[in-house]
């Protein structure tokens, strides 16, 4: 169970940083940002840069 949870919150880690990476509208401080808040809190700092990001669809 813990495993599972573990691969879990790595594989959403993982996810943030490379948008992060790829977002073209950030500088390349405000990437290093939201990196490191990533890599701190990994389910909030991910969970709170792709929320940043969202956009609704028509």
């Amino acid at each position: 169970m813990y495993i599972a949870l573990s691969i879990l919150v790595i594989c959403y880690m993982i996810y943030g940083i490379t948008h992060a990476v790829k977002n073209r509208s950030l500088t390349r401080f405000e990437k290093a940002i939201w990196i490191i808040i990533i890599l701190c809190m990994p389910v909030i700092g991910a969970s709170l840069y792709l929320r940043s990001t969202f956009r609704v669809r028509d």
